[in-house]
């Protein structure tokens, strides 16, 4: 009679001693993508503030190209005129698929999403938003993926993104 119980219990251990055993490689994984995306939302934070406070040599510096940063920085100054942003809390940090190889420098992509609060002249009705930015990866750090964007994507994003 004992030995059934004792089959049934090997047969009910050996199973969850295997899954344990799984999820000690994990681990160190999940911990370096924790990492990554804790990396990412500070970056992501710190870049939202630079803009609340129209900030536009912190809002770079998340601008890995230095040409592309001297644009971004001539677009923030002429946009922060017409446009005051309250507010800016990041919601939601998606990494991506590393890219292997990577492409143009660009070691991983990701989302992050915001919820936006501001207004623009002369309305100054204010709105929030809900935004999606694109941002990458490089050696160097996360960084948001920009380019100048036309009067209709200035409109569509409330003028931030």
């Amino acid at each position: 009679m004992r030995t059934p119980s004792l089959l049934l219990c090997l047969a009910l251990v050996a199973p969850l001693s295997a899954a344990c055993g799984k999820k000690r490689v994990r681990p160190a994984n999940l911990s370096e993508e924790s990492k990554e995306q804790q990396l990412l939302s500070d970056s992501a934070r710190l870049y939202w503030e630079a803009l609340r406070w129209a900030d536009s040599e912190r809002a770079g510096a998340f601008i890995e190209d230095q040409q592309q940063r001297v644009l971004y920085r001539d677009w923030m100054e002429e946009h922060a005129e017409q446009h005051k942003l309250e507010d800016a809390q990041v919601l939601q940090v998606i990494l991506g698929d590393e890219l292997d190889p990577p492409v143009d420098g660009r070691l991983q992509t990701a989302s992050v999403f915001v919820r936006t609060k501001g207004y623009s002249y002369p309305a100054q009705i204010v709105e929030t938003a809900r935004v999606e930015q694109k941002w990458f990866r490089s050696v160097n750090g996360w960084f948001v993926d920009w380019s100048i964007p036309d009067e209709a994507d200035d409109a569509e994003g409330g003028g931030w993104r």
